[in-house]
């Protein structure tokens, strides 16, 4: 082999070398493009399309209110659920309750101002006329090498107070017992001016109540919301005076509740009576039984029947409730890929083919001459149209302008490059390049489409 034609070897090799470098930096360079900007991987799913509704609550339920005035005393807290006979309450006539407290007070009193009153005032005199006597006579006494003094006197002080705490004692235990003797009967008095208030049927109790006790979903019109305040009173707890008829409690004798919802007239299909219907309230998942449809006006009234989260949804009257369904399903992408694009469209008759090259021939003022296109899309020929008159689109190659007149194939015909059109198109990274796909969107919701025209596990790019 000759010099020569090793040389000409080795060059051809560091070619290949080269390009092959230079493919490399290109990939690199569009993968750290895709990279930073990211992309998702196209797959099958399917839209879910979401419904949401305003609900009407109702329950079987009454507002259980006070036979009398007075101090209302409550023995268990609210949303409990409760059996028949259960004593929830009872009402006392408030005058007793104003008398043994006062009677008490007295009797505290009377206590504290015993030891000077009674007989025993002469005991306790002299006690502490021997405590002073001690003390005095210590004083008089006092050297400071005589400690032994000093614990004397502590011991001396020490027996007498003792004595003097216990006849304190003595004389308070006399106290408490006739107070509690006298507290005995008024009490008595009391318990006999009392109502106890006992649980008509099983059922679960709540404290709060919006007027709105009893009503039937029979009773619910489409603008109830409309009119609803949308607030639950409270009812105020323990040891607390109220009046005759003032809400004492409310009462919830069935786990099953409904809600009522109206919906349009397309939408009406998505409920059918004996339907389970899954839901959401807030971020609750629930499920619901159509147990009544029917049309009202221009809607449709729906009733659900709910047998689980009675206690959670007791003190709400209107809920915000969201309907899941699936849609259609095909190659699934999130919108943010989709981008659009204007392009110039002709009819398909005024396009040349020549293998696969596709052409236009452009009328000029000396001459007719083919101008070469990129085709990104092509329409397909609607049922029954005439052929070569669907779409296709493309952009302006360089040379061609905007205006030029057309010339349509085997006819003298001409016509002006004017029209454009929007496209829908993606990129797609699979090889390291960024590759332009016009799409066909078959249908979107808020966040995905599906799409035609991009393959199973595309690698398409978010901008």
């Amino acid at each position: 082999m000759s010099r020569a034609k090793k040389k000409h070897g080795s060059r051809i090799i560091y070619f290949i070398i080269a390009a092959i470098f230079i493919y490399i930096i290109v990939q690199s360079f569009f993968l750290a493009k895709s990279s930073k900007s990211g992309y998702v991987v196209a797959e099958k799913g399917d839209l879910q399309d979401i419904e949401e509704y305003t609900g009407v609550i109702t329950r079987q339920e009454q507002v259980i209110r006070a036979s009398q005035g007075g101090v209302v005393e409550y023995y268990y807290p609210g949303n409990r659920h409760l059996s028949k006979g259960t004593l929830v309450c009872s009402l006392r006539d408030n005058y007793y309750g104003d008398l043994l407290e006062q009677k008490m007070d007295d009797l505290y009193q009377q206590m504290l101002n015993e030891a000077s009153s009674t007989e025993y005032a002469e005991d306790f005199k002299k006690l502490d006329e021997d405590i002073s006597q001690q003390l005095a006579e210590y004083v008089r006494r006092k050297n400071s090498s005589e400690y032994e003094s000093v614990y004397t006197l502590k011991n001396s002080v020490k027996a007498t107070m003792d004595q003097r705490d216990n006849l304190l004692a003595i004389l308070q235990n006399y106290s408490i017992n006739a107070m509690l003797k006298e507290q005995g009967i008024y009490t008595e008095q009391m318990e006999e001016q009392s109502v106890s208030v006992w649980l008509p049927t099983a059922g679960m109790i709540s404290y709060t109540y919006d007027a709105y006790e009893g009503w039937t979903w029979e009773q619910v019109k489409s603008d109830f919301t409309e009119n609803y305040d949308g607030t639950y009173e409270t009812i105020t707890l323990n040891l607390q005076e109220i009046e005759k008829d003032a809400p004492l409690y409310r009462l919830v004798t069935s786990q099953s509740w409904n809600i009522t919802l109206f919906v349009d007239a397309e939408k009406a299909d998505n409920f059918e009576v004996e339907d389970k219907v899954a839901f959401y309230i807030d971020m609750d998942n629930m499920e619901g039984t159509v147990i009544h449809k029917e049309q009202a006006g221009e809607q449709f009234k729906v009733v659900l029947e709910v047998s689980e989260a009675l206690a959670d949804y007791a003190n709400t009257r209107v809920a915000r409730l969201k309907f899941t369904y699936s849609g259609e399903e095909g190659i699934k992408i999130p919108q943010e890929c989709i981008l659009e694009k204007s392009f110039y469209k002709v009819q398909e008759k005024y396009i040349y083919h020549s293998g696969s090259q596709a052409s236009l021939m452009i009328r000029y003022e000396d001459k007719d001459a083919m101008c070469p296109i990129q085709i990104v899309y092509e329409e397909e020929l609607e049922e029954g149209a005439q052929e070569g008159t669907q779409y296709v689109y493309f952009e302006l190659p360089d040379g061609l302008e905007e205006g030029a007149l057309m010339i349509e194939e085997g006819t003298t015909k001409v016509a002006p490059l004017s029209e454009t059109g929007v496209l829908p198109y993606v990129y797609t990274i699979n090889g390291g390049y960024q590759v332009m796909e016009i799409v066909e969107i078959e249908y979107q919701s808020d966040r995905y489409a599906i799409v035609n025209e991009i393959k199973l596990y595309d690698r398409v790019l978010i901008p």
